[in-house]
């Protein structure tokens, strides 16, 4: 999991200082099989597919872009 928020976290850093983000972070491999969500209850869950940032999205972490507020 932590490989898979490290290259959804690439994109959307590199994108913030108008940077392309790296080659690794397209590794399949970094890629969750399952999705994750950083919220349970199921009213969260589709808060969570809707409003996850594209990176994470597409490797299948729903988190609240909030959490990446201080970064």
């Amino acid at each position: 999991m932590c490989d898979a928020f490290l290259a959804a976290l690439g994109p959307h850093l590199a994108e913030q200082v108008g940077a392309e983000p790296p080659d690794w972070v397209e590794s399949p491999r970094r890629h969750l099989a399952e999705p994750w969500f950083a919220l349970e209850a199921e009213p969260a869950r589709t808060w969570l597919r809707r409003e996850a940032l594209p990176s994470f999205r597409e490797r299948n972490l729903f988190i609240d872009q909030s959490a990446l507020a201080q970064l």
